[in-house]
């Protein structure tokens, strides 16, 4: 019974996982959000109007009241007033411009 487990565990054991497959599959979500475009936006000069609308233009579903209300809390912890209020002014127009 012994020799029967470590021959399956030996068997899966040798396996190759990529890299690339491991990394995806220890991150917590997807690679491409509305939220992590907008949370890379570095210069406060750079719309997040224009972002949301390449987003759309994109054919991506459309995001979600909750979704921006996080979006805004993150920009506002970050310190990110600016970008906030453009998500959070228009967080009703941009769930109808969908």
């Amino acid at each position: 019974m012994l020799l029967r487990f470590l021959a399956v565990i030996r068997r899966f054991s040798t396996e190759a996982v990529p890299v690339r497959a491991a990394v995806a599959a220890s991150s917590s979500g997807g690679g491409d959000t509305l939220g992590r475009r907008l949370l890379s936006l570095l210069y406060p000069k750079r719309s997040a109007v224009i972002a949301i609308n390449k987003w759309k233009e994109e054919g991506h579903a459309p995001p979600r009241k909750y979704q921006l209300n996080r979006i805004v809390r993150e920009l506002r912890r970050q310190k990110r007033y600016k970008h906030a209020l453009e998500v959070g002014s228009s967080s009703l127009e941009l769930c109808n411009l969908f």
